[in-house]
């Protein structure tokens, strides 16, 4: 998760209004990555359930994306104002 989180960061540190798609974009590859894993359980067959669970994950990158954002811009504040 730290992985694609620095990327997100450095974004918007730089770049505070790319803050928006900086979140999205990983956001959104990260769900349609659970969406395809849960059709191809429930096309072959192998469906239980359980398999909703692997949102879980995605909705923990999106909590950390969403973190990694706002440090971003809290330092480009900072950054700014020392200037």
């Amino acid at each position: 998760m730290v992985g694609l989180a620095v990327p997100v960061w450095w974004v918007t540190r730089t770049l505070p209004w790319l803050a928006v798609p900086a979140v999205v974009i990983p956001t959104y590859a990260t769900f349609h990555v659970a969406s395809t894993v849960i059709d191809r359980y429930l096309d072959s067959g192998w469906g239980d359930g359980l398999e909703v669970f692997s949102y879980v994950n995605s909705l923990g990158h999106a909590l950390v994306f969403l973190v990694a954002a706002a440090i971003g811009i809290f330092s480009w504040r900072r950054r700014r104002r020392a200037l």
